[in-house]
């Protein structure tokens, strides 16, 4: 079972979306019948030149793709997509399977609009989505005095581009407000407007610190499906270890060719995403309260548990114990 919401209207991606699941219109929303299971998919227009879309799914089969093609009206437009997932699952973007279920793939992905997006979801899983299309005449709404480096650099290179960014706690409180606004229906419109620009913002100064103000995006939309193979091998088995040599030859470019765009991409070199995967990993077996400290360590091929507590110490600035202890008391556990 697949999807393609294709329409040259913007607009008319509800009736797309109603046709091929047998859905209910209901205002700006498709309600999906109960035998394809639970969700919604969800279309704002805030401005002529600025949507949301948001969908959040729980199926009983799975949908291995919803194709969302951009309209070639909105060439020069601007896609964020966030994915937010309840249950570890694992989301499929541009046919690449971003992780595996251990592997919390919460994150956006901000990019020019020139490509389609590629989606798909796994049987049983809440998974939520949120897409935000913007235009270049928005961005001088949003910025009107814009004159900084890299939001020039973003806005008016005129490259296409892909960047990978994690959910911080600030940028998750308001994807939760996002994907479930606890207001009432007659201001949920300014609502999701507000948020909308309050994520933009705090997610441009996050990327602007992130890769030091500077905008030197030189990656090919075809290097960047290449990179996703790339973190989609990465993600498979944490405790292998391949080798740039290897990295490289999936990814059919040379190895200093890979350390470049996988840096433009995720901001961070291999090495690094994959240890942060790794800690990732740790993290959610640790508050899972299944394994022990030692477990999670040799799980993930740790033989001295010393290295492994180092390691996690670095990353979330706790041992595994305190970490845990806090968990606990924050969450009731």
């Amino acid at each position: 079972m697949n999807f393609r919401i294709q329409s040259i209207k913007l607009r008319d991606w509800l009736s797309d979306f109603a046709r091929q699941t047998d859905g209910e219109i209901k205002g700006n929303k498709v309600i999906i019948p109960q035998s394809m299971g639970e969700g919604s998919f969800e279309l704002v227009e805030f401005t002529p030149s600025f949507y949301a879309a948001i969908t959040e799914l729980k199926l009983k089969e799975p949908v291995p793709s919803i194709l969302l093609k951009v309209p070639s009206f909105m060439e020069g437009y601007f896609q964020i997509h966030l994915f937010n997932q309840k249950d570890q699952s694992a989301l499929l973007y541009n046919g690449q399977r971003l992780g595996p279920s251990m592997v919390s793939v919460n994150g956006v992905f901000f990019g020019s609009a020139e490509q389609s997006r590629l989606l798909g979801f796994e049987a049983g899983k809440t998974t939520s989505v949120v897409t935000l299309l913007f235009s270049s005449p928005s961005v001088r709404e949003f910025f009107p005095d814009i004159d900084n480096e890299y939001l020039e650099g973003v806005f008016y290179s005129g490259r296409p581009f892909l960047m990978q960014h994690p959910i911080t706690p600030d940028l998750q409180k308001i994807s939760a407000k996002l994907i479930s606004p606890s207001v009432n229906s007659s201001v949920k419109g300014i609502f999701l407007h507000g948020k909308s620009l309050e994520f933009i913002s705090m997610l441009l100064d996050s990327l602007e610190e992130k890769y030091q103000g500077k905008f030197d995006f030189t990656a090919k939309p075809d290097d960047i499906t290449r990179i996703l193979k790339v973190r989609e091998q990465i993600l498979s088995d944490l405790n292998a270890h391949p080798g740039i040599p290897e990295l490289a030859s999936i990814a059919v470019m040379s190895e200093s060719k890979l350390h470049k765009t996988f840096k433009q991409v995720f901001g961070k070199s291999v090495y690094q995403y994959r240890l942060e995967a790794r800690m990732e990993v740790a993290r959610l077996q640790l508050i899972s309260c299944k394994y022990s400290v030692k477990e999670v360590g040799y799980s993930l091929g740790y033989s001295n548990i010393s290295q492994f507590i180092k390691a996690f110490k670095k990353a979330y600035g706790k041992t595994p114990k305190s970490y845990l202890k806090e968990y606990s008391l924050e969450s009731g556990k």
